[in-house]
């Protein structure tokens, strides 16, 4: 981890910007292109994390800052992410 205070995106009229100065390298592990991205609805009711909201609002478990999912949830989307991939994403 390290601080860095460039600015990542516009940050608007906002009278306070936000800095997120704390960041980490990072590269990607799997891209997909975007006609191979993953319906949100599929992962409804086979993810737990999505069952920590009423059903009729699921796609709040998509919104807001990043969270950390159980390793249920996460072995069942890299199989999901790993399977797009193979059907012409490059990696």
């Amino acid at each position: 981890m390290f601080e860095d205070r460039t600015p990542i995106w516009p940050q608007g009229k906002k009278k306070k910007p936000e800095a997120y100065p704390w960041r980490v390298e990072a590269e990607p592990d799997v891209v997909l292109y975007e006609e191979d991205f993953l319906p949100a609805e599929e992962m409804v009711g086979r993810l737990e994390h999505i069952s920590k909201w009423p059903a009729e609002h699921w796609h709040l478990a998509f919104q807001g800052q990043l969270r950390t999912i159980g390793a249920k949830d996460a072995k069942i989307l890299r199989k999901r992410i790993e399977s797009a991939a193979r059907s012409g994403v490059a990696a």
